[in-house]
């Protein structure tokens, strides 16, 4: 079966210990890799020291169910390479919606708390003492 073009678009940056990444627009299976493919050298480097994710997903219009396979399997293979709390923020009841199932894979891995601020996702990383470093 041949592969589609990549949709939905996600930025990632690191600060110290802190990956935050932004998505945006529809994702399908291949947009979904493009993410696990973008951490790939930088988790390699931190060699499984530990680290915490926020997620930007105000502009997240959504994914297919290939999609969020993958994204669920990246999360468990991000838990085992340091991962050690999720924070994410949302824009709409919709994505939260869209999302729980996911939400509910990433808990039984790592904490996770969801916000409609940036600043409230930090907030709670840094009351866990899991702020960047």
């Amino acid at each position: 079966m041949a592969g589609f073009a990549p949709h939905g678009k996600c930025t990632v940056s690191w600060q110290g210990n802190l990956l935050t990444v932004s998505y945006e627009g529809v994702f399908n299976r291949e947009g979904a890799e493009v993410l696990g493919q973008a951490l790939e050298a930088p988790l390699a480097e931190r060699a499984g020291r530990p680290w915490v994710m926020l997620n930007d997903a105000r502009l997240w219009e959504g994914g297919t169910p290939e999609a969020f396979a993958c994204w669920a399997a990246y999360f468990d293979r991000w838990a085992d390479q340091g991962l050690v709390a999720l924070a994410a923020v949302y824009s709409r009841g919709l994505q939260q919606m869209l999302t729980q199932t996911l939400r509910s894979h990433v808990s039984s891995r790592v904490p996770r708390h969801f916000s409609d601020t940036p600043e409230a996702c930090l907030a709670w990383l840094a009351e866990h003492g899991l702020g960047p470093d």
